[in-house]
């Protein structure tokens, strides 16, 4: 695989460990530790629990005054079976502890150590070339050079001997000055180096989590004040139209009794 897509993989990886996060990682992982490594523990425990409960009750249902001895039984049982159980929650304690300092050992060693070690084992291989700027000059230094003989990288890509890219001036680059700040700090000159790649993958990763994200709130968000305007133009809305209501019936009674009145005078 090309390094370029080896350092683009862990970059993605990494991302998505931390938009995750160490906590919920921890969550998800102590209760098949805990299985796995501390089974006897839980079982232990589960049983405790349900003879410690029902030692309870009877206890509760048994009268100290007429019934002393067997009370006092009882009484001896529960606080064995308290204190086998917190004994076996303290054992059940210190394995999470443990699982807590190995997550966090493989996540720092993971996230952290094992990207910076790829970066520096890819150190000199260049990720890709840069575009050549086109003059004569690159063309020529082409030519003078590609009899000249190559050695390995690591990922078996070929570098000339002097480590130099044929557009070895900073200005023959099609980016100019940039190209030689891309290749920082160990890559031939004129091709993009591992570190550098690394840190564009991250930012570009980032700026496109941070886009989804707002593109989620903006279709899932309602703005409360749009919300309540719109609740308020409904309700005057309602409003207006019962007054219209009511007017119409009152000048529809009024109507009716003008007409019950002219009837009764004509009679």
């Amino acid at each position: 695989m090309h390094p370029a897509l080896i350092i683009l993989s862990v970059v993605v990886t990494v991302h998505i460990i931390n938009l995750i996060g160490r906590e919920r990682i921890e969550s998800a992982l102590k209760p098949f530790y805990l299985r796995l490594f501390n089974a006897k523990d839980l079982q232990q425990q589960r049983q405790l629990k349900k003879d410690l409960f029902s030692t309870r009750q009877q206890l509760n249902l048994t009268s100290s005054q007429d019934e002393f001895a067997k009370w006092a039984k009882l009484r001896r049982s529960v606080d064995k079976h308290v204190a086998q159980l917190e004994a076996t929650n303290a054992r059940l304690a210190g394995a999470s502890s443990s699982v807590s300092l190995l997550v966090r050992a493989v996540l720092f060693l993971g996230t952290t150590l094992f990207p910076f070690c790829l970066t520096f084992y890819f150190g000199k291989t260049p990720m890709f070339f840069l575009p050549p700027s086109g003059s004569p000059t690159v063309a020529s230094s082409a030519a003078r050079i590609s009899y000249l003989p190559t050695r390995k990288a690591p990922g078996g890509f070929e570098i000339p001997h002097d480590a130099t890219h044929a557009w070895s001036m900073v200005n023959e680059t099609y980016l100019g000055p940039l190209g030689w700040l891309l290749a920082m700090t160990a890559a031939p000159r004129g091709s993009v180096s591992a570190g550098m790649w690394s840190t564009i993958c991250t930012r570009v990763i980032l700026l496109i989590t941070k886009q989804i994200k707002d593109l989620f709130v903006a279709l899932t968000y309602s703005d409360p004040i749009a919300a309540e305007k719109k609740s308020a133009s409904t309700q005057n809305e309602k409003v207006e139209a019962k007054a219209t209501s009511s007017a119409i019936d009152e000048k529809t009674d009024s109507s009716a009794r003008k007409r019950n009145v002219a009837t009764t005078a004509s009679d």
